[in-house]
């Protein structure tokens, strides 16, 4: 027969026994808690302050505000661009044409973005090995 939390609780309250010290007894150990730990912490921060520790809604507003300060890092600071493949080079040349002619196929005339990237994925995919290394060789040259 086993025993639930809230059962050794209530006997613990009518009893007046140390809820704690039962738990261990029956080997009901504290459950882990779930979700990333707190950030704050009860010790002295280095300026002597004492930190507390997040509750509720305040960690959630701490979080947030280092979360939207580290993402405008992110923006400000210029990030190096790779230099364009020949699929690239060939995707380009070739979109217009093939978005155009994918419009009239359609009945409404609309055309969403991903099919004319899979068209051209497609379309470079049968190109053969001479044609698909002139535009590797202009993407390396650019």
């Amino acid at each position: 027969m086993s025993i639930t939390i809230k059962q050794l609780a209530a006997l613990a309250e009518e009893f007046e026994f140390d809820l704690a010290e039962a738990r261990s007894f029956l080997g009901h150990t504290e459950p882990k808690k779930r979700g990333r730990p707190s950030k704050g912490s009860d010790s002295d921060s280095d300026d002597g302050k004492p930190t507390t520790k997040c509750v509720g809604s305040t960690c959630k507003a701490q979080t947030k505000t280092a979360t939207k300060t580290a993402s405008k890092a992110k923006i400000d600071t210029p990030r190096e661009k790779r230099s364009p493949t020949g699929y690239h080079l060939y995707m380009a040349s070739v979109s217009t044409k093939v978005g155009d002619s994918l419009k009239k196929a359609t009945k409404d005339g609309k055309l969403s973005r991903g099919a004319v990237a899979s068209e051209v994925g497609r379309l470079w995919q049968l190109l053969d090995e001479k044609k698909r290394d002139s535009w590797n060789t202009k993407a390396k040259a650019a």
